[in-house]
């Protein structure tokens, strides 16, 4: 039963405070971003709470972190790259030589195309999505005032037996652009110049001057700067879940949970009492058998460290078959 009541004094507190224990512990705080990629093919609506995931059949989910169900699937693009003001640019599904397709997706319409613009690409170019033996295509985009900035970079190398060094040039062909996109009018201006080497995200491992005190040299932010992860090992390899990871809100310092990983460190970040992790492809034992693992989003129960869900997400690179 709703019971109506009045403050005759302070109004403006009061309904500041009553918003505050209303709002759940991991809504919008000042300083978050509104979204941030956790990895590659993975954005995160962090007011929504809801992650853009690109699939192994060339869709996108839409995942409620909370619990990990999925909320609607569009077929309409292949590659989530960015939310903008409640729009979803993503690369559409690869086409022959000489175009980008980046789609813009409303996600208050389960995904629903809002426009599809296409930005023009040398002859010699294939936007791909999925690395290809000797070849790696790359599309990024991020925030630039009222519009987006959608840069690509084009990477061929030779393909031979003995494996060239990452330093080599030998043969190695690249080229690269950048359009601006404008959703507004929904139109699309190339740009002139080398614009395809856009900022990366921040590095994971914090520096001196931003680490929490007395919790060791090495900390790693989450993608959103919410919070900091302390990870320890804990056992030898006979054990497969071997770290132990801490985590801890940013930057008050207050401990949220622990969880067992793999790994000591990757992408991750907390969403409710929950910690949201890549899971990199494994071949793990289970019993007397190995089974190989996909790459996926993990969730873990900071209160117990137990798996709530787990979700595919589309894996890129190439691991083979290689030239003998």
């Amino acid at each position: 039963m709703h019971r109506s009541m009045s403050f005759p004094r302070f109004p403006l507190l009061v309904s500041v405070l009553l918003l505050a224990l209303a709002c759940p512990s991991w809504a919008q705080q000042p300083g978050t971003p509104v979204s941030v990629e956790l990895r590659p093919g993975v954005i995160v609506d962090t007011q929504q709470q809801i992650a853009y995931v690109g699939q192994p059949d060339s869709t996108i989910d839409a995942i409620d972190l909370s619990r990990g169900n999925v909320l609607w699937t569009s077929d309409e693009a292949a590659w989530p790259l960015l939310l903008d003001d409640g729009q979803l640019i993503a690369q559409a599904a690869p086409t022959t030589g000489g175009e980008l397709l980046i789609a813009v997706l409303d996600p208050s319409r389960r995904g629903d195309l809002h426009f599809a613009a296409q930005i023009e690409l040398p002859s010699d170019v294939e936007s791909v999505v999925d690395d290809r033996l000797g070849q790696s295509f790359t599309v990024q985009a991020r925030h630039d005032q009222e519009r987006v900035l959608v840069t690509w970079s084009d990477s061929k190398r030779p393909v031979q037996g003995m494996q060239m060094p990452e330093s080599s040039t030998d043969g190695v062909r690249e080229s690269n652009g950048a359009a601006l996109l404008d959703i507004t009018l929904q139109q699309v201006t190339p740009i002139a110049g080398d614009l395809a080497n856009t900022p990366g995200p921040n590095a994971p491992n914090l520096p001196p001057n931003q680490r929490l005190p007395g919790l060791g040299e090495t900390q790693f932010r989450s993608a959103d700067g919410r919070h900091v992860m302390i990870s320890r090992r804990i056992a030898d390899d006979r054990v497969e879940a071997k770290y132990q990871w801490t985590l801890y809100a940013y930057p008050s310092g207050e401990q949220v949970g622990t969880a067992h990983q793999i790994v000591s460190y990757s992408p991750f970040l907390v969403a409710g009492s929950q910690l949201v992790v890549e899971s990199r492809p494994s071949i793990q034992r289970r019993g007397d058998r190995l089974v190989d693992f996909p790459l996926e989003l993990r969730a873990h129960d900071l209160a117990n460290g137990s798996e709530t869900w787990r979700h595919p997400v589309r894996d890129t690179t190439y691991r083979g078959p290689f030239p003998p």
